[in-house]
């Protein structure tokens, strides 16, 4: 990921801006818009965390919505049935993803990629079974209820106020992003995912950095799911049963790689449904099409597409010609 011109970064703080300034001139009481836009901002957060794996060192999961799953429960389980404070039991929540994703990558990222996805996937079958079958410890199909929402000086957070909290925790996780994925580390996380032999000659750790990308990115997907479990005071077996492979698909269509491509895919595929509740069972194979209709014509996805275009257009227009001379000029 290169840095970001002037023009690129005047458009994201544009982007922003609109996702601040349009959510206040719609029904501040309406519950269910703005829980939808919380799920837009809290899966943008989970896609961010699978395309660091996937798009800087070409790792491979197949069971990512386990770790939301453990970031949600272990913020149920600390708030409802030990009474921790919602943000000593975010912190917790985050901590254990980051161990349990160390304790996995441990054990597969010393071989290819498909070892790694096969452990991940195997991973979330047992992860669901547990859920499930140990009801004195997560009340199995009955679910946790009554899960506290976040306050702030005794402000306690609604679903409106709720949207902007998570934004503001997604802007901040690009901007971190953003700098860990240009920095020395980012950088070597590219390396491991080009030519990890080339990578190794050079010095470079290929184990080690696979072991940190794969325990901050478990660790970024805890944090989304304890959002997640907040935001809907409720969580149960069910409502992760098919976030390992919606977010793999969002982060395809979007774009893996990028920087917003996650968030855009991520968009997409949470508002999608609510426009299509008539197709029922229909809904799973329109994303598979539209994932194969990503892949086939759009191989770098829609943010790949778009920035492709504007290459395009700025390449066939006057005004990009003359500043396209203007700058072999300064040279």
């Amino acid at each position: 990921m290169k840095k970001m011109s002037k023009e690129s970064r005047i458009i994201v703080l544009l982007v922003m801006l609109a996702a601040v300034i349009f959510p206040l001139f719609l029904d501040h009481g309406n519950n269910y818009i703005f829980q939808i836009l919380g799920k837009c901002v809290i899966y943008s957060m989970c896609a961010i965390s699978l395309n660091l794996l996937m798009g800087y060192t070409g790792q491979f999961s197949l069971g990512h919505g386990a770790f939301f799953m453990v970031g949600a429960y272990t913020f149920g389980i600390s708030t409802v049935i030990h009474h921790v404070s919602p943000w000593l039991a975010l912190v917790l929540a985050v901590i254990v993803c980051y161990m349990v994703g160390y304790v996995l990558g441990f054990a597969g990222c010393k071989f290819s990629a498909i070892y790694l996805a096969m452990i991940t996937l195997g991973f979330s079958k047992v992860l669901t079974l547990v859920v499930t079958n140990e009801v004195w410890l997560t009340k199995g199909t009955n679910g946790i209820s009554g899960i506290p929402k976040f306050s702030f000086w005794g402000y306690k957070l609604n679903t409106f106020s709720f949207y902007f909290f998570a934004l503001a925790c997604l802007i901040v996780m690009l901007y971190l992003y953003y700098n860990m994925v240009n920095s020395a580390t980012g950088r070597a996380f590219k390396a491991v995912r080009g030519k990890p032999i080339a990578a190794a000659t050079m010095g470079v750790n290929v184990n080690r950095y696979k072991l940190l990308v794969f325990a901050i990115s478990s660790a970024m997907a805890g944090f989304a799911g304890a959002l997640y479990a907040s935001m809907l005071t409720y969580i149960s077996p069910t409502s992760f049963s098919s976030v390992s492979i919606s977010l793999i698909i969002m982060t395809i269509v979007g774009g893996c790689g990028t920087l917003f491509g996650p968030v855009i895919g991520a968009c997409i595929l949470t508002i999608l449904p609510e426009f299509l509740r008539g197709a029922g069972t229909y809904i799973d194979g329109m994303y598979g099409v539209l994932a194969l209709v990503t892949i086939l014509f759009m191989p770098a996805g829609i943010m790949g597409g778009l920035v492709a275009l504007r290459k395009m257009v700025a390449e066939k227009s006057p005004f990009g010609k003359a500043m396209d001379k203007g700058k072999g000029a300064a040279k």
